[in-house]
């Protein structure tokens, strides 16, 4: 997104400056258990749902679920999770989206796409239907002959950096098997490779974690990377509980929007996002990564547009917009809350 209009310049702000979001989720939290938000929120997401019964798909393609970390805050660090996509599978969900007229994806779910030994394969094919994509990525493999693979293709458009320190004792603690100097090098070759093939309409985004170990480094992470040319989104994520699989508390707070306290409002995922595990499984939300219990249709036997209007599908969404989401054995487990404004 280029600032265009005064709206998206005061976005674009924002993503800059992550002290005016964390104020935003702070006080958005505070409406969470008043009732008459909740009966504003609950008639908000049913009047979204009719307006937007087919909205437009947001895929999400996990071409792999390997990492080569261990990060203390993500699944990886505590469980053993690994595979990749097969170039069969990869190559019809890639079709099908072009048979619904998906012109751009994403190319990470719950794995370090650096990681995939097809992936530049895998752009290939995609770009013979002139398809775009992004993806999330901890940046330590993106040597300088992959970064310029990338500009060859072309078709990037979005790419977040998850880089959850910036001292390098802070980083190594918290992104266990990398090296913060390697990290950081990479990205900063990256930046000056984007400002050489000029492609201002690539988005970069760089993100940490909130946690105890970075609490007093988050402020020379910002800085840094707000100076940085070619950043766009400069992002202190709140840590979150991935589904009560995982006690967090050692290892930070989790953020506002996450609190156990909190009444659950109908979950704004459930509209447009399609996250395809490498094994075709199909999820409608991205907090259940770890557990993987959250199923709403398989690509290996449906085709999207059958899993898009399956009655599972139509049944969460009912759930959650009668304002039952709380008895769902897993979306009652999960305290994100989005806001219905």
């Amino acid at each position: 997104m280029r600032p265009n209009t005064f709206r998206q310049k005061i976005i674009l702000y924002t993503l800059r400056h992550p002290s005016l979001i964390n104020t935003l989720k702070t006080i958005f939290s505070l409406l969470l258990n008043n009732k008459l938000y909740q009966i504003y929120a609950i008639k908000k997401a049913n009047k979204y749902a009719r307006l937007y019964p087919d909205k437009e798909m947001n895929v999400y393609i996990e071409t792999t679920l390997s990492c080569n970390a261990r990060c203390i805050m993500c699944y990886h660090g505590y469980q053993q999770m690994s595979g990749v996509m097969s170039m069969e599978l990869f190559k019809k969900i890639v079709d099908d989206c072009n048979a619904n007229h998906i012109t751009s994806v994403d190319l990470s779910v719950g794995g370090e796409p650096l990681m995939d030994p097809y992936l530049f394969e895998r752009i290939s094919y995609l770009r013979r239907y002139n398809m775009s994509y992004g993806f999330y990525t901890n940046g330590y493999l993106l040597d300088a002959k992959k970064a310029e693979a990338f500009f060859e293709l072309g078709g990037l458009r979005k790419i977040n950096f998850s880089v959850c320190g910036y001292a390098p004792e802070v980083y190594e603690k918290i992104m266990v098997g990398l090296k913060r100097d390697v990290t950081y090098k990479n990205i900063t070759d990256f930046l000056r490779l984007k400002e050489k093939y000029k492609l201002n309409d690539l988005i970069v985004g760089i993100s940490a974690v909130k946690l105890n170990a970075n609490k007093g480094d988050l402020k020379n992470f910002v800085k840094f990377w707000q100076r940085q040319k070619g950043v766009d989104q400069v992002i202190t994520a709140d840590l979150r509980d991935r589904v009560g699989k995982k006690d967090i508390n050692e290892i930070g707070k989790v953020g506002k929007m996450y609190e156990r306290n909190h009444w659950l409002v109908p979950c704004d995922q459930l509209w447009g996002l399609y996250f395809i595990y490498c094994d075709g499984r199909i999820a409608p939300c991205c907090n259940d990564i770890g557990l993987r219990r959250l199923v709403i249709g398989d690509i290996n036997k449906q085709t999207l547009q059958e899993i898009r209007t399956a009655n599972c599908l139509k049944d969460l969404r009912k759930q959650h917009l009668e304002g039952r989401r709380y008895r769902h054995q897993v979306c009652g487990k999960c305290f994100y809350n989005s806001a219905w404004l």
